[in-house]
């Protein structure tokens, strides 16, 4: 039988865990929102926003100059649910995946391939998804030659 002290310290101790709960739920829902990069723009300034819009993307033939892989990348473009009025695409994929590129360092992308999910199926449990992979490089480009020139 629980005398009234102990009642209080087990109520004092539901309180506690209610709000570890709404602290611990409030995280997840953060984290979970930080993830959805298709949806937020974060971490990049707007120059930096701007040069991943004009990256170059290598699909089949590799650049010229020469290159060091930073590391693999990857982009989503996600919808929540099926009420969700954001529509996935490729195009903002592949955004995605620019952007994760010049965080990661790279100033190019190559080695790309998109993958559509239906159902849940998908990365990040989306109704329905696009996600696009590659590999984040640094390229030296090589500058043209100039041929003869006029004289």
């Amino acid at each position: 039988m629980l005398i009234p002290q102990e009642m209080g310290n087990l109520s004092r101790s539901a309180q506690d865990v209610g709000r570890w709960g709404i602290l611990v739920l409030a995280c997840i829902l953060v984290l979970g929102c930080e993830s959805m990069s298709a949806r937020f723009v974060t971490g990049l300034s707007g120059e930096q926003r701007a040069m991943a819009a004009a990256l170059p993307v290598h699909h089949d033939a590799l650049p010229e100059g020469s290159y060091e892989l930073v590391g693999p990348a990857n982009g989503l473009s996600c919808q929540i649910d099926q009420g969700d009025p954001y529509r996935v695409s490729e195009q903002s994929a592949l955004l995605e995946l620019k952007r994760a590129t010049i965080r990661a360092g790279g100033n190019s992308v190559m080695a790309v391939n998109c993958e559509t999910f239906e159902s849940g199926a998908g990365p990040r449990f989306c109704f329905q998804s696009i996600e696009c992979r590659g590999d984040a490089v640094r390229v030296e480009y090589v500058e043209p030659a100039n041929g003869d020139e006029a004289s």
